[in-house]
């Protein structure tokens, strides 16, 4: 379980200025329908943050759902090979806040990337995305092994949206990088 108000916004050396977390947590960006992209690479906190705003969603009363890139993959692949891919978008509309989790963490084929296409344009201005990445925007073409596909869905996921690019070194290292056990070089 993740909550906001256990997240360390001491460690991160920028990319989320706390008016910012503060305006996050007034949760408007769900009404407006807008979407929340955390960026940065592994270890800053992402995923707590997407958990911790769909868990806060929900206690406020609004429905999320959790996906990870790999499970949404799976998921929407299953419903195109039942001939059910329709069916299941429109389901994935329904949840107030979808929390989309380690997109860019493998790249994808060409039908992943068309069928994860599918799922954003479904969300478009119906419902916001919290999304983690680890990957800028400027390598989603290379990870969706089309720019096209990557310009179209960027185009939607960035016409309303809060990026958030959060710097630093992994929160889960921090003891060993103290310690001089780990080393980045």
């Amino acid at each position: 379980m993740k909550r906001l108000e256990d997240f360390d916004t001491g460690w991160l050396k920028g990319g989320l200025p706390i008016h910012r977390l503060n305006e996050l947590k007034s949760l408007t960006f769900i009404e407006r329908k807008e979407n929340v992209l955390f960026l940065g690479p592994s270890g800053l906190g992402k995923t707590h943050l997407m958990l911790a705003l769909g868990r806060h969603a929900c206690l406020s009363g609004y429905s999320a759902y959790y996906m990870s890139c790999r499970d949404s993959l799976a998921l929407l692949s299953r419903a195109r090979d039942l001939n059910r891919l329709k069916r299941k978008l429109k389901w994935l509309e329904k949840p107030h806040v979808l929390l989309l989790d380690e997109v860019g963490y493998e790249p994808l084929s060409a039908e992943q990337a068309y069928l994860f296409f599918q799922l954003i344009n479904a969300r478009y201005e119906t419902g916001s995305i919290i999304m983690t990445s680890n990957k800028p925007f400027s390598k989603w073409a290379e990870l969706m092994n089309d720019e096209a596909v990557a310009t179209a869905m960027l185009d939607r996921l960035l016409h309303h949206a809060h990026i958030f690019s959060l710097k630093g070194e992994s929160y889960r290292m921090k003891d060993r990088l103290k310690v001089g056990m780990v080393t980045f070089e």
